[in-house]
């Protein structure tokens, strides 16, 4: 097999751009292209000086066919000459020269693919050769003979040590830079690196870029493509049937969220009812059970200390618990203040906008997506895949998994509103907006960004069964933890006695009355206990 070199594919791409003015046939380059490198008189359209970027008319890639404008090359007119020479005098073209070139030619991916690869190849072998000296060694003609006719095995060697010394990685980031040219081609990372082994494989760096062997290469590798994204009809018929229950658990979790959110928005509004009704009582009772603990608490530090303690003494050792008692209670003043000021008016219940069922579709619809978004967020399972969350310790993946759950408690604004409001069953729409960038911000903070996006991932249709399999299983183990949950706030045993207390003045008579007398016997616990306090610390003296 014989080595067909780069300088000669180099110089057919140049003749055939100008033999295609000779025709009046259909050919790849387009029309605005043709119109500014075109022959003139009797010169040709394009020489090898036009490739040198000081040249009055250098080859570009233009902006009218979707590129940069910028020359192809990055070298001037004498070194760019110097490609195309198979003397001692060559000059060989920068990598990304070589892309260039072939995207002015309008190589196909695959046959440019062969171009890069084999000019980056031909450059490692005349290089590697002991016999090259620029300017001064063997040319590249008698080099690249010298192995087709001497040396054969010896250049296999060196296709081999050429294909293990590639960074394949480089040079898919180099034809990604370049207007994606490989993802374009459907091609992710480890694709393009089976594609360049099948060029090794088949020994493909031989053959001139035209030949019929690289077309053919080319022609079998969309096949593959198209085989891979479209699939058998059994393929077809699972990705269609995976999708379906894809979508109903979507659904069906979607409907689950919502409820659950709007029995949160209930639960909280009993709370605040309550907090309204019974407030002043619960304070009052609170506060006598603090001072209980207090006091129970002093007299066990007196009854330990073998000796007399001063009240500063004594203080000093319940200082924790009177602080967190304190932080406690003054925490439930201000939920019961807000409540209180929270209240909207009897009015409210003739005034408001009519909503149409086809309204407040639209607006569950609106909810259910916030809601979705917001989920999705605050989910471990999708946060794990976060490279910044992934290296926060165990506890602070905790801390951030609660201060996110925080984020969805009710906020005062969304309560108070009359049974004929909308939102007295179900969370407003703008509430979960607030929700949700709550949410953006803590995780903006974390520089932690999470995909948003409901669309079915693979490039294949293999990846996407595979994709769909994996979402199915985490959609079901969702499904199963919502429903869970859902019941869990609908038969929350504390919610339901506070709402039966709610619905029944009777009820609300006797439990007021109970409250009073538990108040009024902690009263006279408290008075015995700082008397006995005071009697068991006195014996101490």
């Amino acid at each position: 097999m014989k080595y067909m070199g780069f300088i000669e594919d180099l110089r057919y791409r140049t003749d055939e751009y100008n033999d295609s003015f000779n025709t009046e046939e259909e050919n790849r380059y387009p029309k605005k292209q043709k119109e500014l490198w075109a022959p003139i008189n009797r010169n040709k359209a394009i020489t090898q000086s036009s490739f040198g970027y000081d040249h009055e008319n250098c080859l570009r890639l233009l902006a009218e066919n979707g590129y940069d404008g910028e020359p192809v090359s990055s070298r001037k007119m004498n070194t760019a000459r110097r490609w195309f020479e198979d003397s001692k005098d060559h000059n060989f073209p920068p990598q990304e020269d070589v892309l260039r070139m072939g995207i002015f030619f309008c190589l196909d991916f695959y046959t440019l693919l062969h171009w890069v690869l084999k000019a980056d190849f031909e450059e490692f072998l005349i290089k590697g050769d002991e016999e090259f000296k620029v300017n001064v060694g063997e040319s590249i003609l008698a080099i690249i003979e010298k192995y087709n006719l001497n040396e054969k095995l010896i250049f296999q060697s060196k296709l081999k040590e050429f294909q293990k010394s590639l960074d394949k990685r480089t040079l898919y980031l180099l034809f990604e830079d370049h207007w994606h040219l490989a993802s374009t081609e459907v091609l992710n990372f480890k694709n393009f690196s089976a594609v360049i082994d099948d060029f090794f494989k088949e020994d493909l760096i031989y053959y001139e870029n035209y030949s019929e062997k690289i077309t053919n290469f080319a022609n079998y590798q969309k096949e593959i493509i198209r085989e891979s994204q479209f699939g058998s009809n059994d393929d077809q018929e699972t990705l269609w049937r995976y999708r379906g229950i894809w979508q109903t658990l979507t659904e069906d979790l979607d409907t689950i969220y919502i409820d659950i959110e709007n029995t949160r928005l209930k639960n909280a509004d009993v709370e605040q009812n309550y907090l309204k009704k019974f407030g002043a009582l619960i304070i009052e009772l609170t506060e006598q059970e603090n001072d209980a603990k207090l006091n129970n608490e002093r007299l066990s530090v007196v009854l330990r200390s073998p000796r007399y303690l001063s009240d500063e003494e004594i203080e000093k050792q319940v200082f924790e618990t009177r602080e967190k008692l304190k932080q406690d209670l003054a925490d439930l003043k201000l939920k019961e203040a807000s409540a209180k000021r929270n209240s909207l008016m009897d009015e409210w219940k003739s005034q408001g906008i009519p909503v149409s069922p086809e309204q407040l579709a639209k607006e569950k619809e609106q909810c259910k997506k916030e809601i979705r978004d917001i989920r999705k967020m605050i989910y471990p399972d999708v946060l794990i895949h976060d490279p910044v969350y992934a290296k926060l310790s165990k506890e602070q993946q905790e801390e951030l998994k609660d201060i996110l759950i925080e984020a969805l408690k009710i906020d005062n604004s969304e309560l108070g509103y009359p049974p004929n409001f909308v939102n007295h069953d179900m969370r407003s729409l703008e509430g979960l907006r607030n929700v949700r960038r709550r949410i953006e911000e803590i995780l903006n903070m974390k520089n932690i960004q999470i995909d948003l996006r409901y669309e079915i991932q693979g490039e294949t249709i293999y990846e996407k069964i595979a994709w769909l399999e994996n979402e199915i299983v985490i959609l079901k183990n969702r499904l199963n933890a919502a429903k869970g949950q859902l019941t869990a706030m609908l038969t929350d045993v504390g919610i339901q006695s506070k709402l039966a207390l709610l619905n029944n003045q009777d009820k609300q008579e006797m439990f007021t009355e109970k409250m009073e007398k538990k108040i009024a016997c902690l009263k006279e616990e408290n008075v015995a206990l700082k008397i006995k306090i005071e009697v068991e610390n006195n014996k101490k003296k």
